[in-house]
């Protein structure tokens, strides 16, 4: 007879991944305890943008560190000013994934996935790297 399922217990999950799990929860927490309490500008512990150092362009996720501590903060119209791509991919990403979950397919990147992130993420840049005034807004 096996033993009833206690509420710490993941189905199907072996205690490696388990432990990998909260690992992966653990440094999340104090990565963003780290970003609530300090601004991403001139610290020498968060990482600089090689390409933006290298070409001077935009990458897609320039911009991205900045955005997420204007949200942790609750300060919207900053982040999305900040990284539009992470404002509104991150949410867009977590609903998916509950979705998928809900019906019972967990998210699978299958390669039309990837290609389409590439394309979004590929415009992206092109946009934010654009010479026009128009495209301003899209720069951090």
């Amino acid at each position: 007879m096996t033993p009833p399922p206690s509420s710490t217990h993941l189905p199907g999950w072996s205690q490696t991944q388990r432990w990998a799990l909260a690992g992966l929860v653990a440094v999340g927490a104090v990565s963003m305890a780290l970003l609530y309490f300090h601004r991403p500008e001139g610290q020498f512990f968060f990482p600089r943008c090689t390409f933006h150092q290298t070409t001077g362009l935009l990458c897609p996720g320039c911009g991205s560190l900045r955005a997420a501590h204007a949200l942790l903060h609750g300060r919207l119209m900053e982040a999305l000013q900040c990284n539009l791509l992470l404002v509104v991919g991150l949410p867009s990403a977590v609903a998916g994934w509950f979705w998928g979950r809900r019906r019972g397919r967990p998210l699978n990147f299958d390669t039309t996935l990837v290609w389409w992130l590439f394309g979004i993420s590929t415009a992206f840049t092109v946009a934010r790297n654009l010479p026009f005034a128009a495209s301003r807004w899209l720069c951090p």
